[in-house]
C-alpha cells in the first residue's frame, strides 16, 4: 500500500492511552495517561495528559512535549518544545529540531539539543492494542544529545503506539535501552 500523507489530529478530553514501559533494566511498568481539556501553559495553547500526580503538557499545534508537570509545578521543560512532529508526515519528509533543555528540580538547563528526525517508512506495527499501520519515525542524534529514538505514530487511533530510546550511558559502548507500546485506547 503507497504511504499516505498523515495530517495532525487534535486528542479529545476524556482519551485514555495505556502504555507498557520496559526501562533499561528490563523492569515493566504500566501508565495509563488522560487527555485533559486544553489550557495555557506560558502563554500558548497546550494538551495536558494526566497519569497520577503527573503532567506531560504537549503543544496543542502540533503535539510536541513542552513540560512534565508535578504537584508543585514544572519537573523538566523544553523550549520552544521537543520538535518530534513537523506535519504532514509522510514518508521520505526529514527536519532538524532543537530545544534548550530545562531540569526544574535541579536547576540547570543544557542546549541547544538537536536532532536529524527523518519518516522512513509507513508499515504495520504490532503491540499489545493491535495491529496499526503507523508512519515510523527515526531520530538521530546531533548537537548535545546522546539519544536515538525509533516510534510508530498511528493516524488511527491518532497516538504513538510504540517508542524505542537507545540512549548512550558514558561508559563505553554501553548503550541503555528503554521501549514503551500501547496496551490500550479509549477516545473520549
Amino acid at each position: 500500500m503507497p504511504s499516505p500523507v498523515v495530517y495532525f489530529a487534535p486528542l479529545r478530553p476524556g482519551t485514555k492511552i495505556v502504555y507498557r514501559n520496559v526501562d533499561a533494566d528490563g523492569r515493566e511498568s504500566q501508565q495509563t495517561w488522560t487527555v485533559l481539556p486544553e489550557t495555557i501553559f506560558n502563554g500558548r495553547p497546550v494538551t495536558p495528559l494526566r497519569s497520577g500526580t503527573t503532567m506531560q503538557i504537549l503543544d496543542s499545534s502540533d503535539r510536541n512535549w513542552i513540560a512534565t508537570m508535578r504537584e508543585d509545578g514544572a519537573v523538566e521543560e523544553a523550549e520552544p518544545h521537543r520538535g518530534v512532529f513537523v506535519w504532514p508526515l509522510v514518508v521520505g519528509k526529514n527536519w532538524e529540531a532543537e530545544f534548550i533543555y530545562h531540569d526544574r528540580s535541579r536547576d540547570f538547563s543544557v542546549g541547544p539539543i538537536g536532532t536529524s528526525w527523518a519518516v522512513e517508512a509507513w508499515e504495520p506495527v504490532t503491540t499489545p492494542a493491535g495491529t496499526f499501520e503507523a508512519m515510523r519515525l527515526r531520530g538521530e542524534p546531533r548537537r548535545n544529545n546522546t539519544r536515538r529514538t525509533l516510534l510508530w505514530y498511528a493516524p488511527n487511533p491518532g497516538v504513538i503506539v510504540r517508542r524505542q530510546v537507545v540512549q548512550a550511558t558514558g561508559r563505553g559502548n554501553e548503550r541503555a535501552v528503554v521501549t514503551w507500546e500501547l496496551i490500550d485506547y479509549t477516545p473520549g
